[in-house]
């Protein structure tokens, strides 16, 4: 008995204590950051987002990730062209209007930074899942296929992001 506590006791602790929300903060206006853009069309609330409508012109782009345990308290950055656009924690997504072009998606924890490469349409929605690993605790980002996309982000919490394109 004493040796099967003697082995959960470093488990238990590493998941409640290396798991607690690191304490980040957005960089300054004006400092790799866009600034608010005013109110348009782009900005909506999470019932009217979670319908998926394409915007005419624009291309929508959903990150979202799911409710999990492990990585329950990493917040993962969201940086698209090198411009900070939102954190986004578990149980979350966000949704993002760009124009036609390729960008990059940077995302990371407090631990590392990875980067991927989309090149978006007008008029298309596009779905990429975030996840953090246990063993690896950098948050990646995947595509993902609509209907799997739609149905996690149905059962999720939208984040304010009020920094788009």
């Amino acid at each position: 008995m004493r040796i099967v506590a003697a082995l959960l006791l470093p488990v238990v602790l590493l998941l409640t204590l290396g798991c607690t929300p690191a304490k980040l903060s957005p960089p300054p206006l004006g400092v790799g950051r866009l600034d608010p853009p005013p109110q348009n069309s782009s900005q909506i609330d999470e019932a009217t987002a979670k319908f998926f409508t394409p915007i005419d012109g624009m291309a929508v782009v959903y990150i979202y990730r799911p409710r999990k345990f492990v990585g329950f308290g990493v917040t993962t950055s969201i940086v698209i062209n090198d411009k900070f656009i939102a954190f986004i924690g578990n149980g979350s997504f966000l949704r993002i209007v760009l124009p036609r072009g390729k960008y990059a998606i940077r995302t990371g924890t407090h631990y590392d930074f990875k980067d991927r490469e989309i090149d978006v349409e007008p008029g298309q929605v596009y779905f990429f899942g975030a996840k953090v690993d246990f063993a690896n605790p950098i948050s990646v980002v995947f595509p993902v296929s609509p209907d799997d996309a739609k149905g996690e982000i149905l059962k999720l919490k939208m984040t304010d992001n009020p920094y788009n394109f």
